[in-house]
């Protein structure tokens, strides 16, 4: 935080999202926002899902748990490689 690499975001709703840090900072985190996260937030869900499912069913659904975290490694692989 001393060095200024934070950024602050407040959403209100039905409002754009607001961001206290600096210039580049606050464009990156935007860009995250708008474009990694929405994916990577479905992904989250669907594997959260599948958990659940499994411990209220009392089955495996291992390799779809699998396949689930794969496509969630791959996002991130994929979105973020040098």
């Amino acid at each position: 935080m001393k060095e200024g690499l934070t950024c602050a975001v407040f959403k209100r709703e039905n409002y754009e999202h607001q961001f206290i840090g600096k210039d580049a900072l606050a464009q990156y985190v935007y860009f995250l926002i708008k474009e990694y996260y929405p994916k990577h937030t479905s992904l989250k869900s669907r594997l959260a899902k599948l958990y659940v499912d499994q411990l209220i069913n009392g089955e495996s659904f291992e390799k779809k748990i699998t396949m689930a975290k794969l496509k969630l490694e791959n996002h991130s692989k994929t979105f973020f490689q040098s």
